[in-house]
């Protein structure tokens, strides 16, 4: 039985991005995916692993809007620095919040997946940090 891993898109933009690789043996395909999902999971370094393709940095913050360096949970916020002017109500950046991450093992097919779901619509209003 195949796994959904895409939502069904409601509105707005999209982007459903997927990468597959195979390892030559299961240890190196358990390493690939290991590697993989912490790049995945590692907001703050997106711009130096996909550099000539993404022009837009990605920061990982809290709730006060402060930026901080950890793999991205459920729940957590980040603000995008696209180039250009971006929205007055995020200070120049679009902020999203990470709204699901799943991880999928399936043993009959020997696959294992994993998918981080955001919020790409305006998510929350600046407050001022003290």
């Amino acid at each position: 039985m195949a796994v959904k891993i895409i939502p069904k898109q409601k509105e707005g933009g999209r982007s459903n991005d997927l990468c597959s690789i195979k390892g030559i043996s299961n240890q190196q395909a358990v390493h690939l995916f290991q590697l993989a999902s912490n790049r995945l999971l590692d907001i703050n370094n997106w711009k130096n692993i996909c550099e000539e393709f993404l022009k837009a940095n990605f920061t990982l913050c809290d709730d006060l809007n402060k930026e901080i360096t950890k793999l991205v949970k459920r729940y957590d916020y980040f603000k995008i620095d696209i180039p250009g002017p971006g929205p007055a109500a995020g200070e120049g950046y679009d902020w999203v919040q990470n709204e699901h991450i799943s991880r999928f093992l399936d043993k009959i097919n020997d696959t294992d997946l994993l998918s981080i779901t955001v919020n790409l619509r305006p998510v929350r209003k600046l407050t001022k940090q003290p």
